[in-house]
């Protein structure tokens, strides 16, 4: 599942848009490159991998949010269908929004996060 990974641009009207994936940044752009759409890498500002660490884990939302050269995490929506990555990034001070997902295991009943089940939620 690749995680679609929306910084929030206060200069331009379009968001720029980030990969956060398990998959390699080569094969992302692979993928991406060669959709039923056409090549998508047109519309993506850049990708991350788990060189920048764990998805799982704070620390790795922190060293994006710095790579990027945001100042406030919070001006970063982190979209993802995994309950435990919506945890670390929202440590890390971004704003996450959960997509509801065919087959996603099922969330905690108390989890206060937003979920989505179309971009067009957001």
């Amino acid at each position: 599942m690749y995680i679609i990974f929306v910084p929030l641009c206060i200069v331009s009207t379009l968001p720029q848009v980030y990969i956060y994936s398990s998959g390699s940044r080569l094969a992302q752009r692979l993928i991406f490159g060669k959709t039923n759409y056409g090549d998508l890498r047109k519309y993506l500002s850049g990708f991350f991998d788990t060189t920048v660490g764990n998805k799982k884990e704070t620390q790795s939302y922190i060293e994006i949010t710095e790579s990027l050269g945001v100042d406030k995490p919070s001006d970063i929506l982190f979209l993802t269908d995994v309950f435990q990555e919506a945890v670390a990034a929202k440590a890390a001070g971004l704003e996450v929004m959960i997509s509801i997902r065919p087959g996603n295991a099922p969330l905690p009943d108390d989890h206060s996060f937003k979920t989505i089940t179309a971009f067009t939620e957001i």
